[in-house]
Order: structure tokens, then sequence, then C-alpha cells
């Protein structure tokens, strides 16, 4: 009984997010979801980056090397070809 009124507090067995993922992880292996999640990132990196040269704010440039970087660690545990694929889509550093 306690360990049910500390999920209801915590919200964590009615989180939105947490049930979607159970769903994803039922249905995909890990493999294809560290593709879609490195695929994320490195969208998130490339947004950041157009922001960067955009604004010239630091903060946009920093924020996109710290998502290659998360493209890549997910990458590379992704399905064959996830690596190469994440890094064509990255910025070009310079």
């Amino acid at each position: 009984m306690a360990r049910r009124a500390l999920r209801r507090r915590l919200g964590h067995s009615r989180s939105r997010a947490i049930v979607e993922a159970r769903a994803e992880v039922r249905r995909k292996s890990k493999a294809q979801i560290d593709r879609e999640t490195a695929e994320k990132w490195a969208a998130r990196a490339v947004a950041a980056d157009e922001l960067f040269r955009s604004t010239g704010d630091e903060k946009w440039r920093t924020a996109s090397v710290e998502f290659a970087h998360e493209a890549v660690e997910h990458a590379a545990s992704g399905t064959p070809g996830s690596l190469a694929h994440v890094r064509r889509m990255l910025p070009k550093r310079r």
C-alpha cells in the first residue's frame, strides 16, 4: 500500500512520457530506439548551430556541440550504418 501511495504522489505510474516509453520499448528494438534518438539529437545539433550562426550567441554553439556528442553516442549503439548517417547530418565545425 505504501508503494502505491508513493507512486501516486510522484506520478510515475501515470506519467504520459512513461506510458509512451513503455509502449515504445515493447514495439522497437534497442538499436532502433538508439538510431531514432541519435537522429533527434543530430537534428537538435543542426538547429542549435543555425541559431549560433544567426545570432552569434555562444550558448548555441556550445549546445550544438553537446547535442552532436549525444547523437554520436546513441548512433554508436544503433543499427548498422547509424553512426555514418548521423555524422552526415551533423553541422561541419570550423
